[in-house]
């Protein structure tokens, strides 16, 4: 049975002015509060994380002039800046199922701009 605390897709995460919104392959796991990122779905399988953001205490950015994006400040003060690229209507859904598990069990504060 599929554990619907786990949430795997491709989100565009910000790397910096040269590369732009590269896709990544997220696996939100919201019993351990990571919110894992690959280069591919492949790597994920392979086991080779590009990295990960600790949720517990994080701060969650909604823009909402802006639905495809939002931010995650973590702790440690690094915001991760992230964006979904497809129809409006999979955006909300894909952007409400992320939001909404990480709001509901590991934020700390939301900040709306």
């Amino acid at each position: 049975m599929e554990d619907p605390r786990m949430i795997e897709g491709t989100l565009s995460k910000w790397t910096n002015v040269m590369k732009g919104w590269p896709y990544r392959w997220f696996v939100l796991d919201a019993n351990a509060g990571l919110f894992s990122y690959y280069t591919s779905k492949e790597k994920m399988s392979k086991g080779v994380r590009r990295g990960c953001v600790r949720l517990r205490g994080a701060v969650l950015g909604i823009d909402h002039e802006d639905e495809a994006t939002f931010t995650i400040t973590a702790l440690d003060g690094k915001t991760f800046h992230f964006q979904v690229r497809s129809s409006l209507k999979q955006l909300r859904s894909v952007n409400d199922v992320y939001l909404h598990q990480i709001q509901n069990n590991y934020v700390y504060e939301i900040d709306q701009y």
